[in-house]
Formats: structure tokens, sequence, C-alpha cells
């Protein structure tokens, strides 16, 4: 027997992954993520654009 750990089966970290992403979607914190995650689309956009000028 292992030590202290119970087993887990793949299908039981599938299902808790799945239901951490569905509260992470509904999470007040979500507003927020995705204001972060618009930011670095922009930096993003905003990098290819300048080296899009300087090739």
């Amino acid at each position: 027997m292992s030590a202290g750990f119970p087993h887990t089966s793949y299908s039981d970290v599938t299902s808790a992954k799945r239901l951490a992403a569905k509260t992470r979607r509904v999470s007040p914190l979500a507003h927020s993520s995705h204001r972060q995650r618009q930011d670095l689309l922009i930096e993003l956009t905003d990098g290819l654009r300048a080296a899009n000028r300087n090739g």
C-alpha cells in the first residue's frame, strides 16, 4: 500500500479540472482576469506592429 495518498483516477482529475474551470468562469475575479487578458493582447499586437514596422 502507498503511504497516505488516496488513489485518484484520470477521470477524477479531469472532472476536477472541469469543475475548476467552471468556478473560475463565474467567479467575481473573472472580469479582472479578462481585463488583464485584453491588456496582454493589446501589448502583443502593439509589439507585432512595431516588429512589422522595423522589419
